[in-house]
């Protein structure tokens, strides 16, 4: 059973009887309060025994192995002389090293047998000696020590009993001593359980009591002295925030005051990781062939200013397409790996193929030409050698527009614009006309005419009409142009063709003249007086009598001559058609005959008219 007088804990004791009576006292005037309600006195004074009874059992809990000697005076806890100290309690009292002591025992705490004191401090005990059964001194035993160390130390007086068993005394100052039998002497220290390094985190560090929480202490007799644990020096405070090993010491005393000690090194570490932060998207897309600059990143760490050890593996083809991987890693000063961090690269290509036509992107085609594709040119900036697709078909045969389409996929599935050609199947070739005929007809004056028509071709359209334009009037003489024409149902006119039609007169005027005429060679007519009984008609001319030419006259140049003259006479209508008659006109002599002059002989009439001159030369002339 615990001892409430022992170690110190007597005054606890006595403070804490003094409490219950006070507190008794308080129940009872507080029942004075309240005997207006009935409470009997009876009621009061029972209460008042059962608290005084609780105070009586309190006390009778000494153990019954402690004797209690009679109280000494009220001693001072320690009296200083100029070079002693006078001790009455077992209270540690401070020495220094090389001083000398003296310390007094009362004479009271002698009992029978060999008595003897030990003090003793952290560093062991300094003196152990024994106390001569002599009277004492004024009341006292008288033991003198120098220290060996500067120290803490406590006295202890120990006696032999009847059984040769050490018995301690202790001493409590102002209260009394007390006796404790069948113990033997305690010199063994306590012992720590836990020790070794003790890791702190940086970031979080722990504290005093976490670090103290792990240490145990045990003592024989004791028992567990853990909660006397106390820090006895301190390397760790002030440097929690700082990497190294920092030594703590623990001590622990157990009641004999032997001390214990212990060194647990705070190792603070780092055990957080740098954090890595890309710079820019964690998925970066390029477009192939781009230029690639890696916008770096970011390595914060809780405790190194600047993590030196940290990179990246991956790299870009940009000419390439694909995807790609850039880990970022970092490591810190205390060997802590950052999670890495990937950026995906992708590298792409957006970029459609472009096509080009080989040629014009509208081509005429005449009909029924051979139609043969030009092609087309694909470029990208990542494929090569792109083939294209064409849809749609030309019908060379059929008039009209078709197109075509051209169409290209690079191998990342970008579409080309799609291009196209026009394909115009046209029939620019005229229609064909041909004359039945001859393209000059001559009709005959009075005759009809009659329309040999015409026939075209066409490259195309077939049963296509002609259309003549103009008229033949057979009543007049003269040029008819017809015209022949053609239209496709492309529009394409066909050359005109012109048929001419020559209204004619090919009938040669007719004469009414006899066959011969006679004259006297004395009438002395002329031709024309002759020709007066001459008449010529032309069918479409008509009387052609005044137009009558002489084509051979041998009668003019013998007029008044016998003889018969041939003269042939020439008619021509106006289509120029001549006609020719020819008759004779016989001279018959009616004239007697006549004197012929010779040269010599002038006329009558002329030699009356001559000069002299003409006369002189007609006269040497002759």
């Amino acid at each position: 059973m615990f001892n409430f007088l022992e170690g110190g804990y007597f005054l606890l004791y006595s403070i804490f009887v003094f409490a219950i009576i006070v507190w008794i006292i308080s129940i009872i005037e507080r029942m004075k309060i309240v005997e207006d309600k009935n409470v009997s006195k009876f009621k009061k004074l029972a209460l008042l025994i059962i608290s005084l009874l609780v105070v009586i059992l309190l006390f009778v809990t000494v153990p019954s192995n402690s004797t209690t000697i009679s109280a000494a005076e009220e001693y001072p806890d320690i009296m200083y002389d100029d070079d002693a100290v006078q001790i009455f309690t077992t209270i540690p009292f401070e020495v220094e090293q090389g001083r000398d002591y003296t310390i007094y025992v009362p004479d009271l705490v002698v009992i029978n047998g060999l008595t003897y004191v030990e003090i003793s401090g952290n560093n062991g005990i300094m003196k152990m000696a024994p106390l001569e059964p002599s009277p004492s001194i004024n009341g006292y035993y008288e033991l003198s020590f120098t220290a060996i160390s500067s120290d803490y130390v406590h006295v202890t007086v120990m006696d032999l009993n009847q059984d040769g068993a050490r018995q301690y005394v202790t001493f409590y100052g102002y209260e009394d001593l007390l006796l404790i039998e069948g113990l033997s002497v305690d010199t063994e220290p306590p012992k720590f359980e836990g020790d070794g390094i003790y890791f702190s985190d940086v970031n979080n560090p722990a504290s005093l009591e976490d670090i103290q929480s792990t240490l145990s202490a045990y003592d024989d007799v004791d028992s567990d002295l853990t909660e006397d644990i106390y820090i006895f020096e301190n390397e760790y405070f002030g440097n929690e925030d700082t990497l190294g090993d920092y030594d703590i010491t623990f001590r622990v005393e157990d009641s004999s005051g032997n001390q214990a000690e212990t060194v647990i090194t705070v190792r603070v570490v780092d055990i957080t990781p740098p954090e890595i932060e890309i710079i820019g998207d964690s998925t970066i897309y390029l477009e192939v062939h781009d230029s690639w600059d890696d916008p770096g990143f970011i390595v914060t760490d809780n405790y190194d200013d600047e993590v030196t050890d940290a990179g990246w593996d991956g790299t870009v083809d940009t000419s390439t397409v694909g995807k790609y991987e850039i880990v970022y890693q970092a490591m810190d000063s205390s060997g802590n790996y950052a999670d890495p961090v990937t950026r995906t690269v992708i590298v792409q290509d957006t970029t459609a193929p472009e096509i080009a036509l080989n040629g014009d992107s509208t081509i005429y085609l005449e009909v029924h030409d051979t139609w043969n594709d030009l092609g087309a040119i694909v470029t990208d900036n990542y494929d090569d050698d792109l083939s294209y697709d064409i849809t749609g078909s030309v019908d060379t045969s059929t008039l009209g527009t078709y197109t075509l389409s051209y169409d290209a996929v690079d191998s990342s599935g970008n579409q080309a614009d799609t291009v196209t050609r026009t394909i115009i199947v046209q029939d620019t070739t005229p229609p064909v006309i041909t004359l039945n005929g001859d393209s000059t007809i001559y009709i005959e004056y009075g005759d009809s005419y009659e329309e040999l028509g015409a026939t075209v071709t066409d490259n195309y359209d077939s049963n296509l009409d002609v259309v003549i334009s103009g008229t033949v009037d057979e009543s007049t003489l003269g040029e008819y142009i017809l015209s022949y024409d053609a239209t496709d149902s492309s529009g394409n006119q066909a050359a005109t063709v012109t048929r001419t039609v020559i209204v004619q007169n090919t009938t040669a005027p007719e004469f009414d003249l006899p066959d011969h005429v006679e004259v006297r060679n004395t009438d002395n007519l002329t031709l024309e007086e002759i020709m007066a009984i001459i008449n010529v008609e032309d069918s479409y001319d008509g009387d052609l009598s005044g137009s009558i030419e002489v084509i051979e006259d041998n009668y003019t140049a013998n007029i008044g001559v016998v003889g018969q003259y041939d003269v042939t006479l020439q008619a021509t209508n106006q289509s120029g058609v001549s006609s020719t008659a020819t008759f004779t006109i016989i001279i018959r002599d009616s004239v007697p005959p006549s004197f012929t002059l010779s040269d010599y002989i002038i006329p009558y009439e002329d030699a009356d008219n001559m000069t002299q001159e003409e006369i002189r030369n007609h006269i040497n002339n002759r």
